[in-house]
């Protein structure tokens, strides 16, 4: 099967915690020049992409783009620690009880909730983190669809060219067979040509058969294209 060296792929893996969008595409060049842009939290995933898509190209100047976007913040809960605000009441329960004193602000048995926003770590914001072998696993599978499809694209590509060159292959070889007809025609006209111009000037003389002969075999020589018939006809075949 022909393939191009030309190709695009795309594709990508949305889920609640994150988005990975993954392009590749190429141009020709005479070897394998792979080029992957991925953001830092990837790096460690390079060479690992870089053998995936070997498997899918062997030629053409590739390059391959991946973002990320992470919707984290999204996952952001609020959290409240009941067993440190515990702390803290029971802590000013035995500081007045120390001191005999009461202090002033929130009633114990309902504080305001703004003096518990005031108490460090009683509520606090929690991000759901994403498992690193999800996300090494969505990247892969992400990859190797964005391969697939760069792959089909270049597939697709080839067999375009495969008929633009068969096309063009038929018409060079009808040309070959035109060419082929006509050689023997132009030996015959040029030694009419020559009878022709003698005629003109010798008159009534006859022109030495030998002389003919071997202005008509220097001329054919020249003009001989079945070695060039042969190959092109070699080419058009294989």
């Amino acid at each position: 099967m022909i393939k191009s060296m030309t190709g695009y792929g795309r594709h990508e893996t949305v889920t609640d915690d994150y988005k990975i969008l993954i392009e590749i595409k190429s141009v020709n060049h005479r070897y394998c020049d792979l080029n992957i842009k991925l953001p830092k939290k990837f790096n460690a995933y390079e060479n690992e992409l870089r053998g995936i898509l070997k498997g899918y190209a062997a030629r053409g100047k590739i390059d391959a783009y991946i973002s990320y976007e992470d919707y984290s913040e999204k996952n952001v809960e609020v959290r409240y620690h009941d067993n440190i605000a515990g702390g803290y009441m029971e802590a000013i329960e035995k500081a007045e009880e120390l001191y005999s004193t009461k202090f002033p602000g929130a009633s114990l048995k309902y504080p305001a909730a703004t003096d518990f926003l005031k108490l460090p770590e009683v509520i606090s914001l929690e991000t759901k983190e994403v498992e690193d072998e999800s996300l090494q696993n969505d990247l892969k599978e992400t990859f190797e669809e964005a391969c697939k499809m760069f792959r089909e694209s270049r597939e697709r590509e080839g067999e375009h060219l495969k008929t633009d060159i068969l096309s063009k292959l038929d018409y060079i070889l009808k040309l070959v067979k035109k060419i082929e007809e006509r050689s023997p025609e132009i030996l015959a006209e040029y030694r009419q040509k020559i009878m022709t111009k003698v005629e003109e000037l010798l008159g009534d003389k006859q022109i030495d058969d030998t002389i003919l002969a071997t202005e008509l075999t220097v001329f054919a020589d020249k003009v001989c294209v079945d070695e060039e018939t042969v190959r092109l006809h070699s080419h058009i075949k294989n």
